[in-house]
């Protein structure tokens, strides 16, 4: 599915859409939607999922934008879209890039899993929950 836009719909609110993303090696995955209507009054949740279900990443989008999250590993993971009331079709494309370090990586959520930050250097992260 990589790079590969697909069209997809939510038929209610309770619909979960996933997409299964199989990745070769670390990095940055990058989801983007668009809502295909241009509706400002209906968002999607579109989240991206570890193979445990655990949620790396989450954001509320009405007409179009982009979830990021960095992974350690290569596997499989999901993307999710739902919470939605709008049932137009939407479209979705994935990405993997090969950069690491310049995002949290998940799941980072207990001391033994911290990610490593060197003095003076930014990182990008995102609470999911």
């Amino acid at each position: 599915m990589q790079g590969t836009t697909l069209s997809g719909q939510t038929s209610s609110s309770s619909d979960d859409d996933y997409y299964k993303l199989v990745l070769s090696a670390a990095g940055t995955i990058s989801v983007a939607f668009n809502d295909g209507d241009g509706s400002a009054y209906s968002d999607h949740d579109v989240s991206i999922v570890d193979a445990s279900g655990n949620v790396l990443a989450k954001e509320s989008i009405y007409e179009g934008g982009t979830v990021n999250a960095e992974v350690g590993s290569s596997g499989t993971y999901y993307a999710l879209v739902n919470n939605s009331y709008d049932t137009d079709d939407y479209t979705i494309i994935y990405t993997l890039s090969s950069t690491t370090g310049a995002r949290e990586t998940e799941s980072n959520n207990t001391i033994a899993t911290a990610d490593d930050i060197t003095s003076g250097a930014a990182i990008a992260g995102q609470t999911s929950s």
